[in-house]
């Protein structure tokens, strides 16, 4: 079965052809682009909307904005189904601004935080101790959602890519 996010997006490309077959790029192409403007446009939207829905749309932006930069810093495992990474990015980024996390846990945390991104990043040296340096930063703000954000996002160097 394939992926309903690749579906749309495939049906809008082929519509896209239709409509001007000589001024734009291959249905593969555009189908591609459109998968991952549709699969990043859902996640921060329906974070967001949790975020607002749940009156912390601030806490959950700024959750959001840390996982992003470490992400692009890091990059990290992919989900081979785009919907799967919705889903499992809304459901493990949507609910930290709500948890309860000890303020005396930030230490340990950004330790194995720091430790995890040198380790497991697969980019250069530069990138990682760049994504440390932010994680060791918002570990002095006294965030915990901040601190619980840089762990969790950890999780995604863990899976072996191919």
């Amino acid at each position: 079965m394939r992926d309903p996010i690749d579906m749309v997006a495939h049906k809008v490309s082929v519509a896209i052809k239709k409509a001007n077959p000589q001024e734009t790029k291959s249905v593969e192409v555009m189908s591609y682009a459109l998968s991952l403007l549709i699969n990043t446009g859902l996640t921060i939207f329906l974070i967001l909307y949790i975020g607002a829905a749940t009156a912390a749309f601030q806490e959950t932006l700024m959750v959001l904005v840390i996982f992003g930069a470490l992400r692009m810093l890091t990059k990290g495992g992919h989900f081979k189904s785009l919907t799967l990474c919705v889903i499992v990015t809304t459901a493990l980024i949507a609910p930290i601004p709500h948890l309860y996390y000890p303020a005396y846990l930030i230490l340990p945390t950004t330790l194995i935080s720091s430790a995890v991104i040198l380790i497991r990043s697969k980019t250069n040296l530069f990138r990682r101790i760049l994504a440390v340096g932010l994680v060791i930063f918002l570990s002095t703000l006294a965030d915990q959602a901040l601190t619980l954000v840089c762990l969790v996002y950890t999780f995604s160097l863990f899976p072996e890519r191919r």
